[in-house]
């Protein structure tokens, strides 16, 4: 072989390895890039870069009540694009709701089923949004959107063959798993792959259930691609879930959505929670339905922590009745001791109570006087407001006992959103109920149960005044108003009581509430002391005190 064949052959492998060189260099930059893009997308979800779009398929009917309630609560709090698939209409749809995208169907209701209408949606998506957005969320109209936990959720969410939701499993010669129709996240990917064949799904249905042949479809069509179950995010119901389902109306709506903002966490059966949920009281949830386990506390996120003292006591009141301008001056001077200055809140009295009502006079007026202190209270706008009764007895050191407790956590719940006693008047019953939870015994603010009385020195947020009103105002409720707060509690406002007690009351005189005149020991203050467990060295009582 002569040189010149040897250089032509030496060049003819340069060339080769070359070429495999550059397609080397080549496939490890295209690999690097994909990372980097699914890196990328992953690293700026939540950040307005990944794009997500909501559809709900309604009807006219559902626009007027369950959309009308979600445009008024959880709507305006959703960051992305949303679209409503409506039935044909015979006039302009617009006006039923403003700023929202409606999409009308090619057919009316009669004439188009529910499995129709949902593959003229994803036909819709295929057609006209493929390329606009990275996932497709679809819900029911009977569901409600924690926006707050569904932000959390897309921050960490990516996935490329994306079939998400609440899955069952169908058992047929081609077993595959569906998404439940009431929320479910398919991803561009996966739409780009079945939206070419939605038409033949259509035409080659099986049964009468959506999901299910949506489910099909897309298996089919879509590499064998089965829903993925994400319980966290699609429970039944549940505070802790993004997608809560069913809301059955417009008032369900509304509530939930009031329970969402005050962040509270109602008494309910012990069906509605999974493993780890919570409510506000765990106590409270316990002695009305029993079981084998205790639920945490939910926490709750307090936006200011420096509320000062002089804020908290801000509009402070005292309630009387003429007659006692006595006991009542005593007990003004004693609060100013302590910086809380009290203003005189003349009560009711002499007011019988409806013939239905039964309760004694005394107990229908003080819930007289506190309905008009509320409504009060609600027409001044007041952040918060301190109630006490006119024969209350501060602690000795009540301001510094304040200033302490109020940076205990619980406490602050209370502050925020709830209720927090000052003083309480717990009957045995209610020290049996309180002593199984050891972990009351260790908190300075604590869960009331639901034997749990005494009204003589409350401090209320404003998110209970509207509550507690329609409370007093409900006739058919026969309780005395100190059996308001285990009401909130079951409501799932923070309500809680402060120990020890920072405030006592006068047991000495007769109660104008339910007088027991020949009881003399029910007004003792040492016996009643002994029962409540108040150290009375610890306020500030003198025995030449006049009891009126």
């Amino acid at each position: 072989m002569s040189f010149l064949n040897y250089r032509e052959l030496d060049m003819n492998l340069r060339k080769l390895y070359y070429k495999k060189f550059i397609i080397i260099i080549s496939c490890y930059l295209i690999i690097n890039y994909l990372n980097y893009f699914h890196t990328e997308i992953k690293r700026t979800i939540g950040k307005g870069k990944v794009r997500f779009v909501f559809g709900i398929i309604t009807n006219k009917q559902l626009m007027n009540t369950l959309v009308e309630a979600s445009k008024n609560t959880w709507i305006p709090l959703l960051p992305y694009d949303l679209f409503y698939f409506i039935d044909k209409q015979k006039q302009n749809v617009s006006y039923l709701l403003e700023n929202l995208n409606i999409i009308e169907l090619s057919s009316n209701d009669r004439e188009h089923s529910l499995t129709n209408k949902t593959f003229d949606l994803w036909t819709y998506f295929y057609e006209k949004q493929l390329t606009n957005y990275d996932y497709f969320v679809v819900l029911d109209s009977k569901t409600y959107v924690n926006t707050k936990i569904l932000e959390k959720f897309l921050q960490t969410f990516h996935c490329y063959d994306c079939y998400v939701g609440y899955a069952k499993e169908v058992n047929e010669n081609n077993r595959f798993s569906y998404c439940l129709n009431r929320s479910y996240i398919i991803s561009q990917h996966v739409l780009r792959q079945f939206g070419p064949f939605i038409n033949k799904c259509r035409q080659t249905t099986r049964t009468s259930h959506s999901d299910v042949e949506l489910g099909r479809c897309i298996y089919t069509y879509a590499s064998d691609i089965s829903c993925t179950n994400q319980n966290v995010l699609f429970q039944i119901a549940d505070y802790q879930s993004a997608f809560v389902y069913p809301l059955e109306t417009s008032h369900a709506f509304h509530k939930f959505h009031q329970q969402i903002k005050y962040q509270l966490r109602p008494i309910l059966p012990p069906l509605k929670y999974s493993n780890d949920s919570c409510v506000a009281n765990p106590i409270v949830q316990n002695e009305i339905y029993r079981q084998n386990y205790y639920l945490s506390t939910c926490h709750i996120e307090i936006k200011d922590t420096r509320i000062s003292s002089n804020l908290i006591f801000k509009n402070s009141f005292i309630i009387t009745l003429p007659g006692f301008s006595q006991r009542l001056n005593r007990t003004i001077w004693k609060f100013q001791q302590h910086n809380i200055h009290l203003k005189p809140f003349e009560g009711v009295s002499g007011i019988y109570p409806p013939t239905s009502m039964n309760m004694t006079r005394g107990e229908w007026n003080i819930r007289l006087a506190m309905k008009y202190l509320i409504q009060m209270a609600i027409n001044n706008k007041f952040q918060r407001i301190f109630v006490v009764e006119d024969d209350a007895i501060p602690h000795r050191q009540l301001h510094q006992q304040i200033e302490s407790s109020f940076h205990d956590n619980q406490c602050q719940q209370s502050l925020a959103n709830g209720v927090l006693l000052l003083g309480t008047s717990i009957w045995p019953k209610g020290w049996k109920v309180l002593s199984k939870y050891n972990q009351t015994e260790h908190k300075i603010c604590r869960h009331i149960c639901t034997e749990t009385y005494g009204a003589f020195a409350v401090l209320l947020h404003r998110v209970t005044f509207q509550p507690i009103l329609t409370w007093l105002k409900d006739e058919t409720n026969q309780q005395p108003y100190d059996c308001v707060f285990s009401h909130l509690a079951r409501l799932g406002y923070s309500v809680r009581f402060a120990w020890p007690n920072l405030v006592i009351n006068d047991v000495r005189h007769i109660s104008l509430t339910r007088p027991r005149p020949g009881n003399i020991i029910f007004h003792n203050l040492t016996y009643r002391a002994k029962i409540h467990r108040w150290n009375l060295t610890e306020y500030m009582i003198s025995e030449f005190e006049d009891v009126l």
